[in-house]
């Protein structure tokens, strides 16, 4: 897959948020590197600084269907698939204990830098991905594709929700995205458009650091969160938000120290400034 540089500003977003995504090309940023992370098993990190508002990853979904009917999408479509697309989307977690690797590799050479010389290379009779691995791959993996504007925009009140059936109505698999793991306090912003996710820097990120997104409505309470991660996802988050606001829960105040600067509003030497 050829993924030409395509800094933020040579995408016209206006097309894009209007539902034209003819001219965008899949994208991923030369820093991004694939690596096992103590803790959190696979994972993204960067190897430079990033700027707030950087584009990090363009990617278009490998297919998009009804959520109930997505996997068996896959299953069909898979022979069809070049083989580097093939490999991703083998390489997608399933639930099972996923291959440690030892050395990071750049993310655009994913998987194929970390895979032994006899390893599957692409789509054969007798490999490909049978249909109650591909369900489990939609379940954990799978995001939620949104039509231009609606979903972004300021509603009328009178103006009719989406149902929950048409909520599920496409969903869409994408096996870059897939490896960037979760926080409930994510350094990168997550867009979808039809069929495509654009992962953009949140904030100016260091080197070293960890690229982490959202797996869940983020806005919920942490109880909530836990338990949306837990029976969706088969983990509980300890990010520092969610340590902070469950000892915050239980009044634990000795505890509360270091989570304090996450929620600090108040203006950096002010005080020294007025003394």
């Amino acid at each position: 897959i050829c993924l030409p540089a395509m800094p933020s500003d040579a995408i016209d977003w206006d097309r894009v948020w209007n539902g034209d995504t003819s001219t965008v090309a899949p994208y991923i940023h030369d820093a991004l590197e694939a690596a096992t992370i103590r803790g959190r098993g696979r994972g993204v990190r960067t190897v430079a600084p990033l700027q707030a508002g950087e584009l990090l990853l363009a990617e278009k979904a490998l297919a998009t269907a009804p959520e109930a009917k997505l996997a068996e999408v896959l299953v069909e479509m898979q022979s069809r698939l070049d083989d580097m697309s093939w490999r991703r989307l083998d390489m997608m977690c399933d639930g099972e204990p996923l291959a440690v690797f030892d050395a990071a590799v750049p993310l655009r050479a994913w998987p194929d830098a970390i895979l032994s010389a006899d390893a599957p290379r692409g789509p054969a009779e007798g490999r490909l991905v049978k249909l109650p691995r591909m369900r489990r791959i939609v379940d954990l993996n799978a995001y939620r594709c949104s039509p231009p504007v609606s979903e972004y925009a300021f509603n009328h009140d009178e103006q009719a929700q989406a149902t929950e059936e048409e909520r599920h109505e496409a969903y869409g698999v994408f096996p870059i995205g897939s490896l960037f793991n979760h926080t409930c306090a994510p350094n990168m912003s997550k867009v979808l458009l039809a069929d495509w996710v654009f992962l953009r820097a949140a904030r100016d990120i260091e080197p070293g650091e960890e690229l982490t997104q959202f797996y869940c409505d983020i806005r919920m309470p942490v109880e909530m969160r836990q338990k949306e991660l837990s029976e969706l996802f088969g983990f509980c988050c300890d990010c520092e938000r969610c340590t902070f606001e469950e000892k915050l829960q239980k009044g634990n105040e000795s505890g509360l120290e270091p989570w304090k600067r996450l929620y600090s509003c108040e203006v950096p030497g002010f005080h020294h400034r007025l003394g």
